[in-house]
């Protein structure tokens, strides 16, 4: 296998996989610099050069090939946007060197071992959020042998947690930080979608409510115009009530006017013997004033039964 040809005497490499999430400008490319010959040994202009497509941008990725004898403690890097302009290139400033250790214990297929695959996906530029880190022994891409239906019974019965074949899981209390990290992702899904159901049953509520309250404006709307024009009625009522009341006045003056008169014809009747009179009073006058009084008595009934009391 791999590790027996290390064992003979050849270089001992490791193939390291970077990922990056990184929005870049047009003209502009990503790349990975750091310690070791295979990314530039801190030199810009020998970095490895990432690459992305359509269907994976934003995401840059590239791979190398690093000899375990150039790692003393770790790989340190860091990524850098390169413009294809003259002009500065554009470091990860905000954060500390990223950094991948080598697995030293003893028999442990990690990290940086030889002739396997180290798969490192960092997240955001300029970020120090790595999402997931695995590792492939090189000898895995060739087909493996079937495994019997007991074995491979027993095998998944063992395996807690499922993983790509030929890839192995760095550290278990990952796995289990992303279970917790996705319970609890589910959990919140949950609460908002039960707050979205309660926002949606509020909404209807609202929407009834400002529909009766959209009917109610409209009904006050018609009986305020109702009373409008019941008040605009009423005032030519009022106005009308007063002439006829200055009318009733004016032939109440009239009337007791020709009471008078009456009476004093009334006085001038005979008084002496043999009929004989004071004076003279024609008789057309008599009836003339008679005829007034009735045509004054008709008009007050008329005009009492007009006005409203």
């Amino acid at each position: 296998g791999g590790r027996e040809l290390a064992a003979a005497g050849e270089p001992a490499t490791a193939r390291v996989h970077f990922r990056v999430k990184c929005p870049t400008s047009p003209g502009e490319s990503v790349s990975v610099c750091g310690s070791v010959a295979g990314i530039g040994g801190w030199n810009p202009g020998q970095a490895l050069a990432l690459r992305s497509s359509k269907e994976d941008y934003p995401y840059w990725s590239g791979e190398t090939d690093v000899a375990l004898s150039q790692v003393k403690d770790c790989i340190r890097y860091k990524y850098v946007v390169k413009s294809s302009e003259a002009g500065p290139h554009r470091w990860e400033d905000a954060i500390a060197d990223r950094t991948i250790a080598p697995e030293r214990r003893a028999g442990q297929t990690g990290l940086l071992t030889a002739n396997t695959e180290t798969f490192i996906d960092d997240g955001p530029f300029n970020q120090l959020q790595r999402t997931c880190t695995f590792v492939r022994d090189m000898a895995a891409r060739a087909p493996r042998p079937a495994i019997a239906p007991a074995a491979s019974s027993a095998a998944a019965a063992a395996a807690p947690v499922q993983v790509p074949a030929g890839m192995q899981l760095i550290s278990m209390e990952q796995v289990r930080q992303w279970e917790a990290r996705v319970h609890e992702l589910e959990e919140e899904c949950g609460s908002l979608r039960e707050r979205a159901r309660t926002a949606e049953t509020a909404v209807d509520a609202l929407s009834v409510e400002l529909e009766e309250e959209r009917r109610q404006n409209e009904e006050i709307q018609k009986q305020m115009q109702f009373v409008e024009a019941l008040i605009s009625r009423m005032k030519k009522m009022e106005e009308q009530v007063a002439s006829l009341e200055q009318t009733k006045e004016v032939l109440i003056t009239r009337s007791e006017s020709l009471t008078d008169v009456s009476a004093k014809i009334n006085s001038v009747a005979p008084t002496g013997a043999g009929g004989r009179s004071g004076a003279a009073v024609p008789v057309s006058v008599a009836h003339t004033i008679e005829a007034g009084l009735q045509g004054a008595k008709e008009i007050l009934t008329s005009l009492d039964t007009r006005i409203p009391r």
